[in-house]
């Protein structure tokens, strides 16, 4: 079943809202109707199953049918410090690492590595990289996606070390 993520205020007791790029996903790329059926996730550890009443171009509009705590993170949060390599690799290593499992991604410019973004692009891949993590989380079906720190130093990386 396909899962969403909505926050936790869209959701009011047995109604939801789901706005943002969801919609069009929901409604252009799925082509879900009135009285199908979807997983909505709030981030907090619930997930709740709901059948879409309405759906516009702005918004979805669901009926809630069910909700149940999901299963809880592993007990060990595991927290990956990653050199910045080329190209589009960090993309799939951030996917392949969140429906792993991962915790936090501490992304760092290593004194070989190839990429050295400014700070507007750094902030832009970190963006990026957030949605793919998003998007990783609704596939495998963990319900907390993992943060992705800004880029930083090696010698950062290795201080932020002392708290994981």
């Amino acid at each position: 079943m396909r899962r969403f993520f909505v926050h936790k205020p869209a959701i009011a007791s047995d109604k939801a809202t789901i706005t943002g790029s969801d919609v069009k996903h929901i409604r252009t790329v799925l082509r879900l109707k009135p009285g199908d059926r979807i997983v909505l996730v709030d981030g907090r550890g619930s997930e709740y199953l709901a059948r879409i009443n309405e759906s516009t171009s702005r918004a979805v509009t669901v009926s809630i049918l069910d909700t149940r705590v999901a299963a809880p993170e592993p007990g060990v949060e595991l927290a990956i410090g990653m050199a910045m390599v080329k190209a589009g690799k960090m993309d799939r290593i951030v996917r392949q690492l969140t429906e792993l499992g991962v915790a936090a991604f501490l992304p760092f410019v290593a004194e070989r590595s190839v990429p050295r973004p400014n700070a507007d692009r750094a902030a832009k891949k970190r963006q990026r990289w957030q949605a793919i993590a998003k998007e990783a989380v609704k596939q495998c079906g963990r319900l907390h996606a993992p943060r992705v720190a800004p880029l930083v130093s090696y010698e950062q990386v290795l201080k932020a070390s002392a708290a994981y």
